[in-house]
C-alpha cells in the first residue's frame, strides 16, 4: 500500500527554495539592474542621517589618533613608522598593546591633503559607511537568495539609519570600525562566492580581505565565527568547500599574530586595563563579573530595540557592581535568555531569524568580557557589527508579523500586506534618522559632548573627567576675559572633583585637579594634586612632569631636573618632558644640554612651534644667529 507523502517541514521548504534559487538564478545584469535604485537609496540614506557631521570638528579620540598624534600629523611620509609602531605610539608615546595601522595610513594622507582639517575626516568616514552598506546588500543577496530581496534591502537601509552608529560613522576615529566591518564583509562575500561557484580567485580575494580587515582592526577576528554560522544555517550542501573557507580565514589570521608580535612584542599586546575603564574586565568575583557583563549584553539588546539614550562613555561606576545583583542585572540576565531560548525555538521554523540572533551573539562576543578582558567595559562602536543581525532579524520579524512569504523569491501574499511592511518600515527608517541626525549635533565638539553627557550619566567618574579636563585644558586656557578664564578653571576643578568622588583612585583625576590649580597661579595646592595622582600611580609620567615644573617655577632646578628624567625614563617620547627639561637646562645656563632636549622633541614631532621656539632662543644665547635663524624661519 503506498504510503502517504511526509508533509515538508518549513525549515525543509526553506532548504528547498535556497536550492532552486541557486540552480536557477536571476541573471546577474538583471539582479544589479533591479537593486541599482537601492544603492542610491543607501547612499542617499547616508548622506541625509550624517551629512551634518560634516560640520563637526575633531572630537573625543580624534585628538589621540589625529590632531595631537605626531606620527599621523607629519603626513603620509610617515606611513612606514605607522606600520612598524602601536596604535597611539604617536600620542601616548609608549606601547598601547593595539595595532591597527590601516586607518593610521588613511588619517595621515588625508592630513598631507589637508593639514588639520576634520571636514575631510568626516566626509571619508560617510563615503566609507556607503561602501559598507553596498557590501552588505551585496553580501546578504548572496548569502539569502531565496528571500525576498525587500526584506534584505529592508535590513541594510535599517542598518545603515540605525543610532547606535552615531560613534561609529560620526567619530573620525572610528575609522578603524569601519574598516574592519568593509573589508570583513567584502571576505565573507567573496569566501561565499568561492562556495558557491569553486572559483579559487573568489577564495584568494576573501584571504586577502580578511588580512586588510586585521590591519583595520583585531576585532576582525569575529568572521570567523560568523563565516561558520553562515556556513553552517545556509551552505551545508557545500561541505566539501568547508576546508578551503577555513583557511581563507585561519591563514590570514596566522600572518596578522605572527605581525602582531613583532610590532608589539607578544601576540596579545602590552595593553593594561584599569578598573576606571573597565570594571567589569577587573572584577576579582567570578560571579559578579559574569552578572555585570549579562547586563551589559541585555543593555546592547535594549539599544538595538530603543537607542536612547546614546553616550559616550561607560566607564567606572556606570555599571556598579559592588552592591551585587539588582534590577538592571536581572533585566540583563532574562534578555540574553530569552534571546539564546529563541535561537532555539526559530531555528527550525524560522532559520533566518535564529540565525540573525546566533549573529548578535557573535559580533557581540568579544565584547563581553567573558573570554577576554578588553579595555572598556560597554561601548556603543562595540555593536556596529552585530547591530547587522539585529537589522535582517528585524526586517525579516516585520514580515511575518505582516505574514508575507519570505521563503519564496518573488511571491508577496498579497499588495496591501506589502505596502503595510514597506510603511512600517519606513517609519522606523524616520524616527531613526530623526534621531541620528539629533545625536550628531552632540559630537559637534568636545564641551558640547561632555557637558550633554554628564547629565545622562553622571555616576561615570570619566563623564565628569572628560567635561573638566576640556574645561581647564581647552576653555579655560584659550579664555582672553580673566574673570571668565578663572571661572571656566574652577568650574573644570569642580567637575575633576566629582570624578575623583566616584573613584578615589583616579591619579589622572587627581593630577588634573593639580593642572587647574597650577594654571590658577595657585602653585603650592597644584604640587599637592600633583603628589596626590602619585600616590595612586608612581608611574603616572603626566604627574610627575607637572610636579617637575612645580619645582622649575620654584628656580629649583637641580630638583626638576631629576624629576623630568624620571618622567621621561618612564615615557621615552614625552615630549613636552624633553621641552621642560631643556628648559631646566638653559634657565641653568647649561645650554648644549638644552639643544640636546630640544632637538630631540623638534626629532619626535618637527611641527611642535615651543621646541622650535626654545631651539632659536637656545642658539641666539649661544651666539650662533645663522642656527637660531634655520628655526626662526620655521615658525613663519
Amino acid at each position: 500500500m503506498q504510503q502517504p507523502k511526509k508533509k515538508p517541514t518549513k525549515r525543509e521548504k526553506f532548504q528547498q527554495s535556497h536550492e532552486q534559487a541557486k540552480a536557477a538564478p536571476k541573471p546577474a545584469s538583471s539582479v544589479q539592474k533591479s537593486i541599482m535604485p537601492f544603492y542610491l537609496l543607501i547612499t542617499l540614506l547616508a548622506l541625509i542621517t550624517y551629512g551634518n557631521t560634516l560640520s563637526n570638528g575633531y572630537v573625543l579620540d580624534d585628538f589621540s589618533v589625529i590632531k595631537e598624534n605626531n606620527i599621523v600629523n607629519q603626513g603620509a611620509k610617515n606611513i612606514g613608522m605607522i606600520f612598524k609602531t602601536s596604535y597611539r605610539t604617536g600620542y601616548l608615546n609608549v606601547n598601547d598593546g593595539l595595532y591597527r595601522p590601516l586607518s593610521l595610513v588613511m588619517f595621515a594622507i588625508e592630513w598631507s591633503l589637508s593639514p588639520d582639517n576634520p571636514f575631510l575626516g568626516h566626509l571619508m568616514n560617510i563615503l566609507v559607511y556607503i561602501c559598507c552598506g553596498f557590501i552588505l546588500l551585496k553580501t546578504l543577496l548572496r548569502l539569502l537568495p531565496h528571500l525576498n530581496e525587500n526584506v534584505l534591502i529592508a535590513a541594510v537601509l535599517l542598518f545603515m539609519a540605525h543610532p547606535i552608529h552615531t560613534e561609529v560613522a560620526g567619530n573620525i576615529k572610528s575609522r578603524d570600525e569601519l574598516l574592519c566591518f568593509l573589508f570583513s564583509f567584502i571576505s565573507i562575500y567573496q569566501v561565499l562566492k568561492y562556495v558557491d561557484t569553486g572559483k579559487i580567485l573568489s577564495l584568494i580575494a576573501g584571504a586577502l580581505s580578511i588580512f586588510i580587515a586585521f590591519l583595520a582592526k583585531e576585532s576582525a577576528i569575529l568572521v570567523i565565527p560568523i563565516m561558520g554560522l553562515m556556513l553552517f544555517y545556509f551552505r551545508r550542501d557545500a561541505s566539501t568547500k568547508y576546508t578551503g573557507a577555513a583557511a581563507a580565514m585561519l591563514l590570514p589570521l596566522a600572518l596578522y599574530m605572527l605581525l602582531r608580535k613583532g610590532i608589539l612584542g607578544s601576540f596579545a599586546g602590552l595593553q593594561s586595563v584599569t578598573t576606571i575603564d573597565n570594571p567589569i574586565g577587573t572584577q576579582a568575583n567570578f560571579f559578579l563579573k559574569l552578572a555585570g557583563s549579562m547586563q551589559v549584553l541585555g543593555d546592547y539588546f535594549q539599544l538595538f530595540v530603543l537607542p536612547h539614550p546614546l553616550i559616550y562613555d561607560y566607564s567606572y561606576n556606570s555599571i556598579p557592581l559592588e552592591s551585587g545583583m539588582n534590577l538592571s542585572i536581572l533585566i540583563g540576565i532574562l534578555i540574553v535568555f530569552t534571546a539564546l531560548m529563541l535561537v532555539f525555538i526559530t531555528y527550525k521554523k524560522h532559520p533566518v531569524l535564529s540565525f540573525s540572533l546566533l549573529f548578535i551573539f557573535a559580533g557581540l562576543s568579544l565584547y563581553s568580557n567573558l573570554f577576554i578582558t578588553i579595555g572598556a567595559a560597554k561601548a556603543e562602536r562595540f555593536t556596529f557589527l552585530a547591530s547587522m543581525g539585529f537589522c535582517l532579524g528585524l526586517s525579516y520579524l516585520m514580515a511575518l508579523l505582516f505574514k508575507l512569504n519570505v521563503a519564496d523569491l518573488s511571491k508577496w501574499s498579497s499588495d496591501e500586506k506589502r505596502k503595510q511592511f514597506s510603511y512600517v518600515i519606513a517609519l522606523i527608517l524616520l524616527l531613526y534618522s530623526i534621531k541620528t541626525i539629533s545625536r550628531n549635533m552632540d559630537w559637534k565638539d568636545n564641551l558640547t559632548l561632555y557637558t550633554h553627557d554628564v547629565d545622562l550619566n553622571p555616576q561615570s567618574a570619566k563623564t565628569h573627567y572628560y567635561l573638566g579636563n576640556e574645561l581647564i585644558k581647552k576653555i579655560g586656557e584659550e579664555e582672553k576675559d580673566s574673570v571668565k578664564r578663572k571661572a571656566f578653571l574652577l568650574k573644570g576643578i569642580e567637575e575633576v572633583k566629582k570624578a575623583v568622588s566616584i573613584f578615589p583612585e583616579y591619579s589622572d583625576g587627581w593630577t588634573q585637579i593639580g593642572v587647574g590649580f597650577y594654571k590658577l597661579n595657585l602653585m603650592d595646592s597644584a604640587a599637592v594634586y600633583f603628589q596626590k595622582g602619585l600616590q595612586y600611580n608612581p608611574s603616572n609620567s603626566v604627574a610627575l612632569s607637572n610636579l617637575g615644573a612645580y619645582y622649575f617655577n620654584k628656580g629649583r632646578f637641580v630638583e626638576a631636573i631629576d624629576i623630568f628624567k624620571k618622567s621621561i625614563d618612564l615615557n621615552p617620547r614625552f615630549i613636552d618632558a624633553m621641552i621642560n627639561l631643556g628648559s631646566c637646562y638653559g634657565a641653568s645656563g647649561n645650554y648644549s644640554e638644552a639643544i640636546v632636549w630640544f632637538t630631540k622633541a623638534y626629532e619626535l614631532d618637527p611641527s611642535n612651534k615651543k621646541a622650535i621656539n626654545f631651539l632659536a632662543v637656545t642658539y641666539m644665547n649661544m651666539k650662533e644667529p645663522e642656527k637660531a635663524a634655520f628655526y626662526q624661519n620655521l615658525l613663519r
